[in-house]
């Protein structure tokens, strides 16, 4: 291993952190504008019983929001599989390989994987995430 260049648990590191702030700003209310009342409706109690960036936040996510429209959930899972994808044709180990995918199929795979992993619900959404599409697209 190359002692230079930062290991991928490193880089993932990174894109962790800078998700988690991403996360942060676009469920902050003030760049949302959501008023008080929409602030408090069953969408965000049913966020606060999950652990943050846990799997059952992501999933509870997915499913509270309706199929006709691209969601956080969408954006969060297709941000996600392009860094993979990009990670899969570059050779880097963890990455996803031959993938053709759009927003709402991938929510689609990432809730069926969590329905089938229910032991899973309290690890990392990314983790999560990574897992089930791996599971589609391996890298051979």
């Amino acid at each position: 291993m190359d002692s230079d260049r930062p290991s991928i648990f490193f880089r993932l590191f990174r894109l962790a952190k800078l998700g988690w702030i991403a996360s942060a700003l676009l469920w902050s209310p003030a760049i949302l504008d959501l008023s008080i009342e929409a602030a408090q409706s069953d969408m965000f109690t049913i966020v606060e019983a999950a652990r943050p960036r846990s799997t059952l936040l992501l999933y509870e996510l997915c499913k509270s929001t309706p199929d006709d429209q691209v969601n956080w959930c969408e954006g969060y899972l297709m941000g996600l599989a392009d860094i993979l994808l990009a990670m899969g044709n570059s050779h880097i180990a963890g990455g996803i390989c031959n993938a053709e995918y759009g927003p709402a199929p991938l929510r689609r795979v990432f809730e069926i994987w969590v329905e089938r992993h229910p032991d899973r619900l309290q690890d990392d959404m990314a983790v999560s995430a990574q897992a089930a599409f791996n599971e589609l697209w391996p890298c051979r």
